[in-house]
């Protein structure tokens, strides 16, 4: 008998429920994914002016000596080219250090995936089912802001497997270019520093 009551209490609540649900959302739209091609024949204009007009400091690297425990500690920084100020500088485009691959996405698109290796390292190939320590930023162009950055070390899977998410995909194929630490010392706070590791 309850069970009667309750289900007749519940049923005008839902039959009112469901009429009061409106399908029409008032001025919500979405905007359809745009073509993958002609998005990125749109970026590799904004990336090849990049390139061209931006160096990074390579004068701070020791190329005669690149596994000396002073670049262990190098970290790229890339800068604009100042007509009159900073024209002595080698665009990213002239540097024998940028390089490139073409890589393929799911649905067929190859795009080419610059990546700079300043130092390829000592250690073991990294291979795509690796997970890989580094420090990073990821910044947009040509506005400079960054995106994301990992300061201190921490591991990256390049595949997903399970609930460990991978990492996008062009930033995978770029670490598979270097190679991992030969050694590491400890600091003694808490921080690690590697040596002999890739720098890009």
């Amino acid at each position: 008998m309850k069970i009667r009551k309750i289900l007749l209490l519940l049923f005008p609540m839902m039959v009112v429920a469901i009429v009061s649900c409106n399908n029409d959302d008032d001025g919500t739209s979405t905007t359809p994914p745009r073509d993958r091609q002609e998005v990125y024949d749109e970026d590799k204009v904004e990336i090849d002016d990049f390139l061209a007009t931006h160096y990074y400091n390579y004068e701070d690297f020791d190329f005669d000596n690149p596994y000396s425990e002073a670049n262990d500690s190098f970290r790229i920084v890339f800068d604009t080219i100042i007509p009159g100020e900073t024209d002595d500088k080698i665009p990213l485009i002239d540097r024998p250090e940028l390089k490139f691959k073409m890589v393929e996405d799911s649905e067929g698109i190859e795009y080419k995936l610059y990546y700079l290796d300043v130092r390829e390292g000592a250690g073991n190939v990294v291979h795509f089912t690796d997970r890989v320590q580094v420090i990073y930023e990821g910044s947009t162009i040509p506005s400079d802001d960054v995106f994301e950055e990992i300061v201190n070390e921490a591991p990256l899977s390049l595949i997903s497997v399970g609930s460990d998410y991978g990492i996008v995909q062009g930033l995978a194929s770029a670490f598979t270019e270097f190679k991992t630490s030969t050694s590491f010392t400890s600091n003694g706070d808490g921080t690690v520093q590697y040596h002999g590791h890739g720098i890009g």
